[in-house]
């Protein structure tokens, strides 16, 4: 059976060319002449695709309801996945999630094009892992569960490499938590899920994701934990421990926490550091390769951010270097070998144009667009486990 498509254009003699041509290609077109029939047309239909004219941002999701009675010409189309929710109420709710745009004018050869890649989109988005498979999952934590993991993750590497002393709570956690960004790598395995490792992104202006969740950690333990005033959100701990502050940072990197990368593309100006990244011991040489991907998710979570995350800081082992420059970090020299703040391990500071290394030669750029899409709409990415060699994982940073 063909597959269906919906699509609605402005000019009628356009609109009969798709038609014929949807036609010609085996598909089976339905026109749209009113675009305000949208939600009913795509309930009676229930179409694979919808192509509409307008422009959205690729990875949202927009409304059905709300959208048709808004739809106006502008020059381009959207392909669209659409799908139902059905809330509480029992009611049907119709949207469509936006997977690519095409621009006017364009001929047979760019449509088909669009819709190609849109079926491949939409085939990531609907495929999961099977029941049996092994797979690898990376996003931000969400549950107070999920975080409660990371802080006993983080507790039992660092006890483990004397990095910290033994605490009565057997959590690792400080005041800069709240304004993080904490995120995990999850192996999932046999219905079972289990943190293999997490990692960090503190921000100075700006609350975390997970303030309520760590709320709860520390309440129902009855566990002190300030929130840091205004003041304090400052600056940053890898900064404070080389006696400088967020804004000193363009000096030893010009440009650095403006709004433009110097890559060209406009950036936030916001300044995170990069802090507690740990892996699980029986993970460190995991087929998965936890830090990459970990790395891989701070990529495209800062990326999928409007505007987008891109100046970083970090504080490192001076014998981490290496590696890190090869993820696109500069060492800023002036400063020397100092120790981390609340942790007695020497270390150095290095910087990150995020823009700027990502239009350097690197290993997340051939799927980024698609990865960025797919965290947008399901706020994660999963992998499946393939044969590939061992890399040794380091412990902590």
């Amino acid at each position: 059976m063909s597959a269906t498509i919906l699509f609605w254009e402005s000019d009628p003699t356009l609109r009969k060319a798709m038609y014929r041509t949807l036609s010609w290609k085996g598909f089976h077109p339905i026109a749209l002449e009113d675009p305000s029939q949208l939600p009913k047309a795509v309930k009676l239909e229930e179409p694979e695709l919808s192509i509409i004219e307008g422009d959205w941002q690729p990875g949202s999701k927009i409304n059905f309801y709300k959208e048709s009675s808004q739809l106006v010409p502008d020059g381009g189309f959207s392909f669209i996945l659409p799908s139902c929710d059905v809330s509480s109420s029992e009611m049907q709710e119709y949207y469509g999630i936006v997977l690519g745009n095409l621009r006017k004018p364009f001929g047979s050869v760019e449509l088909f094009s669009g819709i190609q890649s849109a079926y491949r989109i939409k085939g990531h988005l609907e495929k999961g892992p099977f029941p049996w498979e092994e797979c690898l999952e990376v996003r931000r934590l969400k549950t107070e569960e999920e975080i409660l993991s990371a802080l006993k993750l983080r507790y039992e590497v660092y006890r483990e490499i004397g990095y910290i002393d033994s605490f009565e709570e057997e959590l690792e956690f400080d005041k800069n938590d709240p304004n993080s960004i904490i995120l995990g790598a999850i192996i999932n395995q046999n219905g079972t899920k289990e943190l293999a490792g997490t990692l960090r992104i503190i921000r100075v202006n700006s609350n975390g994701s997970q303030k309520e969740e760590l709320k709860k950690v520390f309440q129902h333990r009855e566990i002190e934990c300030s929130v840091p005033y205004d003041d304090d959100r400052a600056n940053l701990p890898a900064c404070v421990s080389f006696g400088i502050t967020p804004g000193d940072l363009s000096l030893f990197d010009p440009g650095f926490g403006s709004s433009v990368s110097d890559s060209g593309i406009e950036v936030s100006s916001e300044i995170c550091e990069l802090s507690r990244l740990v892996i699980q011991p029986k993970y460190r040489r995991h087929r998965f390769g936890i830090e990459r991907k970990l790395f891989e998710l701070i990529v495209v979570d800062c990326c999928a951010d409007q505007p987008r995350k891109n100046w970083f800081v970090i504080a490192i082992h001076p014998s981490r270097c290496a590696k890190f420059e090869r993820l696109g970090f500069r060492k800023i020299s002036a400063l020397g070998t100092k120790f981390y703040t609340g942790i007695s391990q020497p270390a150095i500071l290095m910087t990150l144009d995020l823009g700027r290394y990502l239009c350097s030669p690197n290993p997340f750029i051939k799927d980024l667009d698609l990865n960025k899409l797919i965290y947008k709409v399901n706020g994660n990415m999963l992998s499946t486990l393939e044969d590939r060699s061992y890399s040794l994982e380091r412990v902590a940073s």
